[in-house]
């Protein structure tokens, strides 16, 4: 019965198990290992929700159909090997669901689900090396207008040399401007007078001494 249970699982992804609880399958991504430069395919493992929720009653049209009896008796085989394997939890042993997993009396009087891990046969472990491509070209938006990776990459690490030479009339006028500048400072440090701007000290002339003594 639960070679059929596992058929109808892996057809519908999820199977009800009343009065028990319900498997649902849930796929796993692939994993990728950088370390060994591969990727491992997908897999798959199931999830238990406990409940005492019914079987649809298209389980039991699809379970009557596999053994060639009535829906009515299909119903209650389903009934009777659920209640067993109730028992047989209820007694402390656990019940090996092959591609499934493991259904066990947990610590908390609850049922404990441990779910098996698996890889479809039909998928392996591919080799995969990372590629890199250096002159890769593709569009990149800047702003509102599309440049290509080669635009960028000369406006970012090869400047226009034209925007950057510097020209003799250039060159003038860094030259005026740094004068202004300096003379700007001068002034206002010393003060705008001609001896500021001559640089030379100022002289105060001494009294001259007397050339005679007048007589009482």
């Amino acid at each position: 019965m639960l070679g059929l249970f596992y058929q109808y699982l892996i057809h519908n992804n999820k199977i009800v198990l009343p009065g028990l609880g319900t498997v649902a399958l849930q796929r796993l991504s692939s994993e990728s290992d950088i370390a060994g430069h591969t990727i491992s395919p997908p897999s798959y493992t199931f999830t238990w929700l406990q409940g005492s929720t019914t079987p649809p009653k298209r389980f039991f049209i699809w379970l009557a159909e596999q053994l060639n009896i009535a829906e009515e008796e299909a119903a209650i085989r389903v009934n009777n090997f659920v209640a067993d394997i109730k028992r047989e939890i209820n007694a402390g042993k656990e019940i090996k669901w092959n591609g499934v997993g493991v259904i066990r009396r947990g610590l908390d009087s609850g049922i404990e689900f441990e779910p098996e891990r698996r890889r479809l046969f039909f998928e392996e472990t591919v080799q995969a090396d990372k590629v890199i491509h250096e002159n890769s070209r593709h569009t990149i938006l800047v702003g509102d207008a599309e440049k290509s990776s080669d635009q960028m990459n000369e406006i970012l690490l090869f400047p226009d040399r034209k925007k950057l030479r510097l020209t003799p009339y250039t060159a003038a006028v860094a030259i005026l401007l740094l004068a202004l500048i300096f003379t700007a400072m001068y002034l206002f440090q010393h003060g705008l007078n001609a001896t500021a701007v001559s640089g030379k000290p100022k002289l105060t002339p001494k009294e001259a001494p007397a050339t005679y003594k007048q007589v009482q």
